[in-house]
C-alpha cells in the first residue's frame, strides 16, 4: 500500500486515564483486545498513547493505530473520590463503580455555551480538544513525512459513550470549529473530511442524544470516496446489552431528505459553510448480534449472556471480522 490508513479507537465509559498515563501499551488498555486481535493479520504502525507524545516513526504506506483517550483525568479523580466515600455491599462494588464512572461520565460531558463557543475547563471542550490534538499531531507527522493528510482515509472504531463523543467532535469540528479549540482554525483533515468507515459496538447515542427529536437528527457523516475499496458504518450490539442500541432509525429523517436542513446543507449550508448531501454519504447498518462466537465455553461466554456483554464485543470473532474489513478494504 502506498498511502496509510489511520485508525482512531475510542473507549466508552469507564476509568481510562490512569492505565494511560505511563504511555506503554499493555493488556489492561481499552484497544489491547481488539489491536492485538487484528495485528494477528494486519501489520500496524502504533501511535503514542497520549496526545502530547511526539510520533517519531515514518508513516508511510503503514496501517496507523491511535488510541483516542477522551477521558479526563480530572473527572476521573473526582470519581474514584466519590466511590472512595461510599460504603459498598461486598457484593456489589463492581456496580457502584459503574455506575458512578458511567453517570459521571454522561454527566459532565455536556456542552455548555457561549458565545464564542469554545468553554475552557468544561468536560465537553476539554474532550473535544484532546480530540482535536490526536488529529492535529498524526497531520503534522504526515506531512512532514510528505504525504497529503487529505488521501489518507480514517476509520472509526468506536464504543459506548465513545460513538457519541466522536460523533459530536466531527460535528463541531464540521460545523461549529470555535467549540473545538480557541481558534475555530480546524483543518480538513482535522474535520474527518477523510473519515471512510466506521465500526460501533454498544452505541447508546440514542440514550445520550434523547432530548434531541429524531426528524433533527444528523449523523456524523462518512461522505463516499473512491478509497478503493468499499466503505461501511456498522452499528453492532448485543440485545442483552441494556447500553448498546440500535441507531438506523435515528437519522431516517435525514436520509430519507426529510430534515429539515437537508436541502440547505446542499445548496447553501448553513453552519460554517460545511456542504453535507445524504445522497453522497454512508448510512448506519445495525447488527444486532448475540456476542460469543469464538468464546470458548468460560466465564466470558457465561457473560455474553447478561449485560455485561456490553465489556465483550472486542472479543467476538464476526465483530473483529468486521473491524478487519474496515481496514483491509481501504489498504491499496
Amino acid at each position: 500500500m502506498s498511502q496509510p490508513v489511520l485508525c482512531l479507537m475510542l473507549h466508552g465509559i469507564g476509568t481510562y486515564f490512569s492505565p494511560a498515563r505511563d504511555g506503554q501499551f499493555n493488556k489492561d488498555d481499552f484497544d489491547y483486545d481488539l489491536y492485538t486481535a487484528l495485528s494477528d493479520s494486519i501489520e500496524m504502525q502504533t501511535l503514542p498513547r497520549l496526545n502530547d507524545d511526539a510520533i517519531t516513526a515514518s508513516l508511510t504506506g503503514k496501517v496507523l493505530w491511535q488510541p483516542v483517550l477522551w477521558a479526563q483525568e480530572k473527572l476521573e479523580i473526582r470519581q474514584l473520590e466519590i466511590q472512595s466515600r461510599r460504603h459498598t455491599h461486598a457484593l456489589w462494588g463492581k456496580a457502584f463503580e459503574v455506575m458512578v464512572s458511567g453517570m459521571g461520565d454522561a454527566a459532565a460531558y455536556q456542552f455548555r455555551e457561549r458565545k464564542n463557543g469554545f468553554y475552557p475547563g468544561t468536560t465537553y471542550s476539554d474532550t473535544q480538544l484532546d480530540i482535536y490534538r490526536y488529529l492535529k499531531r498524526v497531520e503534522d507527522a504526515l506531512t512532514a513525512d510528505g504525504i497529503d493528510p487529505m488521501t489518507v482515509p480514517v476509520v472509526v472504531f468506536a464504543h459506548s459513550m465513545g460513538c457519541h463523543v466522536i460523533s459530536n467532535y466531527a460535528w463541531d469540528a464540521q460545523c461549529r470549529p470555535e467549540r473545538v479549540n480557541e481558534t475555530g482554525d480546524v483543518s480538513p483533515f482535522c474535520r474527518l473530511e477523510t473519515l471512510a468507515s466506521v465500526v460501533f459496538a454498544g452505541c447508546n447515542i440514542p440514550l445520550l442524544s434523547m432530548g434531541v427529536r429524531p426528524e433533527w437528527k444528523i449523523p456524523l457523516r462518512v461522505a463516499k470516496a473512491d478509497w478503493g475499496g468499499e466503505q461501511m458504518w456498522e452499528s453492532i450490539y448485543d440485545p442483552d446489552d441494556v447500553l448498546g442500541y440500535a441507531i438506523e432509525s435515528e437519522y431516517k429523517a435525514w436520509f430519507n431528505h426529510r430534515h429539515p436542513d437537508a436541502e440547505a446543507f446542499r445548496t447553501d449550508p448553513p453552519f460554517n459553510d460545511f456542504t453535507r448531501d445524504p445522497a453522497k454519504e454512508i448510512e448506519p447498518k445495525d447488527r444486532k448480534w448475540e456476542l460469543g462466537e469464538g468464546f470458548g465455553f468460560g466465564m466470558r461466554r457465561l457473560a455474553a449472556a447478561t449485560p455485561l456483554s456490553h465489556e465483550l464485543y472486542w472479543h467476538d470473532r464476526r465483530v473483529i471480522d468486521t473491524a478487519r474489513r474496515a481496514i483491509t478494504n481501504l489498504m491499496d
